[in-house]
């Protein structure tokens, strides 16, 4: 069963789940990637500037490094943004059936 809950006005980006710790750790996971292409690029050839292999980085690789820092993304740091919101029908992260959760949260979010 699905129940929706309607926020109340101008309170959205005080109870918004993923502004609440998702985002932050989502941005941290795909920031290492990226600078772990840039340092292995410049371990590969020294002489090379980092602006310029930042430069060559495609959509591809983009949606690469989304993906995997989606991967790394901890159900419990999402149920817990949730929780910390109010909009979790879980009392505690015991309660959640993590591996049931990873699996919606990474299949919805990246489908391809």
């Amino acid at each position: 069963m699905i129940t929706l809950k309607f926020l109340p006005p101008n309170t959205t980006s005080l109870l918004q789940p993923m502004d609440m710790g998702v985002i932050k750790n989502f941005k941290g996971h795909y920031s290492s990637r990226f600078n772990d292409r840039i340092v292995a690029s410049l371990d590969a050839n020294p002489d090379e500037k980092a602006i310029d292999i930042s430069k060559k980085i495609t959509l591809l690789n983009a949606l690469s490094f989304a993906r995997d820092a989606w991967k790394e993304l901890k159900p419990s740091t999402i149920v817990n943004c949730y929780s910390k919101a109010g909009l979790s029908a879980c009392a505690t992260e015991e309660e959640a059936d993590m591996d049931d959760f990873h699996d919606v949260a990474i299949n919805s979010a990246l489908r391809s």
